[in-house]
C-alpha cells in the first residue's frame, strides 16, 4: 500500500470528524476532479452527512491515484473547515502533493495563502500555478494587497460557508419514508436549467406577462433565432464589446425560476465553481429591505445582513470591481423608487432612504466599478439604460420538463408515466413549461402514479383520475400540500381520512383568515405570511 492510502486509511476517523458537519463542498469537488463519477456523487448527496463522507472515503482510499487526487481537492477546500483540518492539510498535503510520480506535477508556492479567494490573483502556466508577470506587477504597486487578502481570508470563508448552508436544500412539500413530512431536495439534485435568452424592444409590455411569454416563446421556437444564456453566464464578456457587463437585468413572470436560478448562482460561487472573480457575493432581496424605514449607508445595511463581514466591508469597498451584488424580487418592493432623479454625491457612508440607496447602486452612481445582477417581473418598469445586458426567463423546453420530472421521482417508471401523462395533455403540458407549474404538476400527481399511494385510503381522497384540467391541478396540489402541512410529523401515511380533512378544513380555515383580514402593517404581513405559509417552490 502506498504512502497516500496509508495516510488517507490511517486518518479516516479524524477527517470524517472534521468534514461530516458540511461534506458539499468536499463532494462536488471531489465530483469534478472525476474521483466521484455523477450518479454516486448524487446518491451521496441523499445520504446523512457522515454516511456521505464514510462512503466518499471508502472509494478515494480503493486506489493511490484516486487518494493522491483526494489531497490535493483538500488543499482546495481547507477554507470550509475547521482550523484542526487546516493544520492537517499544512502537515500532511505539502510533501504528498510534490512528491506525486508525474511528469510534470503542479507545484503550489508555499508563501501564497492556499484559499480560493488566493487563486484569483495566480495565473495558470504549463508549468503549474503561478503568478503571471501582469499580477506581478500590479502586486508590486500595491504592496499592501497581500495583508488584505490575508485580513479577509477567515471572514469571506465564514461567507461562503454560511450561503452553502442556506442555499444548498430546495424545500418542498413530498411524500416522505412513510411520514407525511416537509422534506427538502439538495440543489445539485433538483436543479434545472432555465430558458434565458437577451431581451429585445419587440415585445408589447402593456400586455399580460403571460400572454408576453407565450409570444415570446412562439417566435423563438419559429425562428430558434435566440442565443441562449445559462445563468452562470450572466456576467461573462459579451460579443460586441469583448467585456463583462456590469449591470445586468432578469426579467421573468411569476413562478419562472428567478429566484431558484439566483439560489444555484450563489451556491455555485460559495462552493468555489463559478464566477471565482469575484471576492464577495451579497446577495439581497427587496421583501427583506421593505423592513426598513429609517435612512442608512450601505456599510450599515451589509454589516447588519451579514455580521461576520462587518470588520473586513472597509477593506472590501477599496476593490470594488471584485464585488457582486444580486437584488431579488424588485417587483416585491414596496417603496417609491425615482429613476429619473439626478445623481448624487454619496458614498458606501452616506445614510440615505433604502429606496435611495437602491436607485443608486442600481444605477452605478454608488459602487459603479461593481456588479449588479437584478430580477424583476415583467410589470416593473426599470430603464435599459442603466444595464449592459437585459435578459428574459422563459422557463422550461420540452427537454427541461422531462429532464425536470426525472429528477423530481425518485422511481424512473413513475417519472416516465407522468411525463407520458402530461406530454399527452395539452392543457398540463403547456403550463408544465413554467417551473412553479410543473413543480405543481409533479406534486398533484404523486397521489395517483407513485406505487406507495395505491392503498385504500388514498384512493379515496382524491378523484379517481389523475387531473386533466388546470383546476383539477389546483385542487389535487391542494389537497396535497394541505394534507401535508396539517400531518407533518405528527401521524403516518395510514392516517384515516376523516382525520385527514378535519386536520385539513382547520388548516384551510387559518388561511382563510389570514387573507381575510389584512396585516396592519408589512411587518406584520411579513411575519403573519411566513408562519402560516403552506407552499414552498423548487426547481
Amino acid at each position: 500500500m502506498s504512502s497516500a492510502q496509508q495516510l488517507l486509511r490511517s486518518q479516516r476517523d479524524l477527517l470524517l470528524n472534521w468534514t461530516c458537519d458540511h461534506p458539499a463542498p468536499l463532494l462536488r469537488w471531489l465530483r469534478d476532479a472525476e474521483v466521484l463519477s455523477s450518479a454516486h456523487y448524487l446518491s451521496l448527496l441523499e445520504r446523512s452527512p457522515s454516511n456521505a463522507v464514510a462512503q466518499a472515503l471508502e472509494t478515494v482510499c480503493s486506489t493511490e491515484e484516486s487518494s493522491r487526487k483526494f489531497l490535493q481537492v483538500l488543499r482546495e477546500v481547507q477554507d470550509y473547515y475547521c482550523r484542526d483540518l487546516q493544520d492537517w492539510v499544512e502537515r500532511h498535503c505539502r510533501n504528498n502533493a510534490t512528491s506525486k510520480p508525474a511528469p510534470a506535477p503542479v507545484k503550489v508556492e508555499e508563501k501564497k495563502p492556499k484559499s480560493p479567494i488566493a487563486k484569483l490573483f495566480r495565473g495558470k502556466s504549463s508549468k503549474g500555478f503561478t503568478l503571471n508577470a501582469e499580477v506581478k506587477a500590479k502586486e508590486e504597486l500595491r504592496p499592501n494587497r497581500s495583508v488584505k487578502l490575508a485580513n479577509i481570508r477567515v471572514p469571506i470563508s465564514a461567507h461562503k460557508t454560511t450561503l452553502l448552508k442556506r442555499t444548498e436544500q430546495l424545500k418542498c412539500y413530498s411524500e416522505g419514508d412513510g411520514v407525511a413530512s416537509n422534506s427538502a431536495s439538495h440543489i445539485e439534485i433538483r436543479y434545472t436549467d432555465l430558458f434565458v435568452t437577451e431581451d429585445d424592444d419587440f415585445v408589447d409590455s402593456s400586455q399580460h406577462e403571460y400572454f408576453d411569454l407565450a409570444s415570446r416563446r412562439a417566435r423563438i421556437y419559429v425562428h430558434q433565432a435566440c442565443q441562449r444564456i445559462r445563468p452562470s453566464h450572466l456576467l461573462s464578456p459579451q460579443s460586441a464589446s469583448g467585456r463583462p457587463p456590469k449591470r445586468v437585468k432578469v426579467k421573468g413572470i411569476a413562478g419562472i425560476g428567478k429566484s431558484v436560478a439566483v439560489q444555484r448562482l450563489v451556491y455555485e460561487w460559495a462552493i468555489g465553481k463559478n464566477m471565482r472573480e469575484f471576492t464577495c457575493v451579497f446577495d439581497l432581496r427587496f421583501r427583506e429591505l421593505n423592513l426598513i424605514e429609517a435612512p442608512l449607508s450601505l456599510l450599515e445595511l451589509l454589516g447588519e445582513r451579514f455580521r461576520y463581514l462587518k470588520a473586513v466591508l472597509p477593506d472590501l469597498f477599496t476593490s470594488p470591481s471584485s464585488l457582486l451584488f444580486i437584488l431579488d424580487g424588485l417587483d416585491e418592493f414596496k417603496f417609491a423608487l425615482d429613476w429619473n432623479s439626478p445623481d448624487k454625491n454619496i458614498d458606501v457612508g452616506s445614510k440615505v432612504p433604502v429606496s435611495e440607496l437602491m436607485v443608486s447602486l442600481i444605477k452605478g452612481s454608488l459602487l459603479p466599478e461593481a456588479s449588479v445582477i437584478l430580477t424583476t417581473r415583467p410589470s416593473t418598469e426599470v430603464p435599459k439604460r442603466f444595464f449592459q445586458r437585459c435578459c428574459v426567463v422563459l422557463g422550461f423546453e420540452e427537454d427541461q420538463v422531462k429532464e425536470y420530472t426525472t429528477k423530481f421521482y425518485k422511481d424512473t417508471q413513475v417519472a416516465e408515466k407522468v411525463y407520458d401523462y402530461i406530454l399527452n395533455n395539452d392543457n398540463l403540458f403547456v403550463l408544465s413549461f413554467i417551473p412553479l407549474y410543473c413543480y405543481i404538476i409533479c406534486t398533484a400527481m404523486a397521489e395517483f402514479f407513485s406505487s406507495e399511494n395505491q392503498d385504500a385510503d388514498d384512493s379515496k381522497s382524491l378523484e379517481l383520475n389523475p387531473p386533466r384540467t388546470v383546476s383539477e391541478v389546483y385542487f389535487c396540489y391542494l389537497f396535497t400540500a394541505i394534507k401535508h402541512h396539517a400531518l407533518r410529523g405528527s401521524a403516518e401515511r395510514s392516517t384515516p381520512r376523516s382525520e385527514v380533512l378535519s386536520r385539513a378544513k382547520y388548516q384551510l380555515t387559518n388561511l382563510g383568515k389570514l387573507a381575510y383580514e389584512k396585516p396592519s402593517t408589512e411587518k406584520d404581513h411579513v411575519q403573519q405570511s411566513r408562519s402560516g405559509e403552506v407552499w414552498c417552490y423548487s426547481c
